[in-house]
């Protein structure tokens, strides 16, 4: 009796060595793919982190001029005919208008960034107080200056200490847009440090 009760203990020990080893590998096994999973979906992020739009991309809007003909365009930097190729595979459709543009939306976005990272240093500030809006206008393809005194005197100061770009249009503007960053108290952009 004492020799089944000793081999039983010994067998049930080595069973629990062995469920417990055999557990053991399977929640490794388990963790390894959950690590292999969450890799591949940090690489997948990073991937399109990085590719916010195509590089071909310029904007796009809906000509709103004939109320019952209205018609998608797409603005696109580069060859047309090709890209308009690509798109219509994409959408699985020929219902838009292709339009030419110089600039690509990722570099009005940049040069509008860069605006936005030297438009509040302090010598820039008669600058900024003469100015109510700036943003990224796909259908002009460039970055629209509002200014309350739209003088070439306004504009050459702009150029001279902020950019001096091609794709800047500037405007008189008196709808004032841009923010109040002594209320806000917290700096502007901090996403671009």
């Amino acid at each position: 009796m004492k020799r089944n009760v000793c081999v039983s203990a010994v067998l049930s020990a080595v069973l629990s060595v062995v469920l417990f080893a055999s557990c053991n590998n399977r929640d490794n096994s388990v963790n390894k793919e959950t690590e292999d999973i969450e890799g591949k979906i940090e690489k997948f992020q990073e991937h399109f982190s990085k590719i916010i739009y195509p590089e071909y991309y310029a904007g796009d809007w809906i000509d709103q001029e004939d109320e019952e003909n209205r018609k998608w365009i797409i603005a696109v930097k580069g060859d047309t005919a090709i890209i308009r190729e690509s798109i219509a595979r994409i959408i699985g459709s020929n219902n838009f208008i292709i339009k030419s543009a110089t600039y690509s939306y990722r570099e009005l976005n940049e040069l509008s960034q860069y605006i936005d990272q030297h438009i509040y240093e302090d010598k820039n500030k008669a600058i900024y107080d003469n100015m109510n809006s700036w943003s990224v206008e796909v259908e002009f393809n460039g970055v629209f200056i509002g200014l309350k005194d739209c003088s070439e005197k306004i504009i050459s100061e702009f150029k001279e200490n902020i950019i001096d770009h091609p794709a800047l249009i500037f405007g008189e503007s008196d709808i004032d847009v841009k923010p109040d960053i002594e209320k806000i108290n917290v700096p502007p952009f901090p996403f671009l440090d």
